[in-house]
């Protein structure tokens, strides 16, 4: 409903399915006075981890969530690409050093399991 409704690819960081390879579960509350700054918050936050997102910028390869795969049409709807993007919410040192958007994509394996404490046997 909120990907119909709003046509905000942000939500896709900030609704998650508690699984390992969700973006993180925000700390605090989303709220309407914050909204913006939060979701791009969360858009870096994700970005930022490395298991999940990098960038070989000399072989000019990204290595994504399959968040990016899955729900791709909803980031270049917006932003025109999945590069468009990530350039958006990358680290600034690292977005300053991609031109172009010639990049290979490759996704990264999606870690299903449940993000919750080991217990001990």
């Amino acid at each position: 409903m909120l990907r119909k409704n709003y046509d905000e690819p942000r939500v896709h960081f900030a609704l998650v399915c508690a699984a390992r390879g969700c973006p993180p579960l925000r700390s605090e509350a989303y709220t309407a006075d914050r909204l913006n700054a939060q979701l791009d918050d969360q858009g870096r936050i994700f970005l930022a981890a490395p298991h999940k997102n990098s960038v070989d910028l000399e072989a000019r390869v990204l290595n994504l969530s399959p968040i990016f795969k899955w729900f791709r049409k909803d980031f270049e709807k917006k932003y025109g690409s999945v590069i468009g993007f990530i350039k958006a919410y990358w680290p600034p040192e690292i977005s300053a050093k991609m031109t172009g958007e010639n990049y290979e994509i490759r996704y990264t394996s999606y870690d299903w399991s449940l993000n919750d404490l080991k217990r001990r046997g």
